[in-house]
């Protein structure tokens, strides 16, 4: 993997998984199957569903709901959105169109987290702002997205450990 110059970080991507369960670990498994060398996304933000078995039983694990799990280090190039790696950094909800409020809320603390220390961030866009051949990633609208971090959620972030992160 090569390195890159984060403070020439200027835009986050938000992406969704496309299934209804899965970790950073199954993401990084489908990612290695397709000969990648690691994980593509930066952050996956969980939706209390590890495995296909506990969705199709319905049993969530509540407590990992809403919890950013760790993917590709930001110190390296993700691999996420074709030509627009290098100055990015990239973040996967888990689902497909279908969200959960702590996904949601993590997803939004994420961001104001990667803002604060990367300043040179000037811009959030969708997966399909940037790919044509994308055009529902992440299931979000632009204009959602845009409310979403407009919302009055108050955070601090003068620790790293304000993130939710297992």
């Amino acid at each position: 993997m090569e390195k890159r110059d984060t403070s020439k970080i200027t835009t986050i991507y938000v992406h969704h998984s496309a299934s209804e369960w899965g970790n950073a670990d199954t993401i990084r498994q489908w990612h290695l199957d397709r000969g990648w060398d690691d994980i593509g996304y930066n952050s996956v933000i969980l939706n209390g569903y590890a495995s296909h078995e506990s969705h199709h039983k319905g049993e969530p694990d509540m407590n990992k709901d809403g919890v950013e799990e760790l993917g590709r280090d930001v110190v390296y190039i993700p691999a996420a959105v074709r030509g627009k790696n290098t100055n990015s950094i990239h973040i996967c909800l888990i689902g497909d169109r279908t969200f959960t409020s702590a996904q949601l809320v993590a997803l939004r603390t994420l961001i104001e987290y990667y803002q604060a220390f990367y300043p040179s961030i000037t811009e959030v866009l969708r997966h399909a702002d940037a790919d044509e051949r994308k055009p529902t990633c992440p299931g979000l609208s632009s204009k959602f997205l845009r409310e979403l971090l407009n919302v009055g959620i108050k955070t601090n972030f003068s620790q790293p450990s304000s993130r939710n992160i297992q």
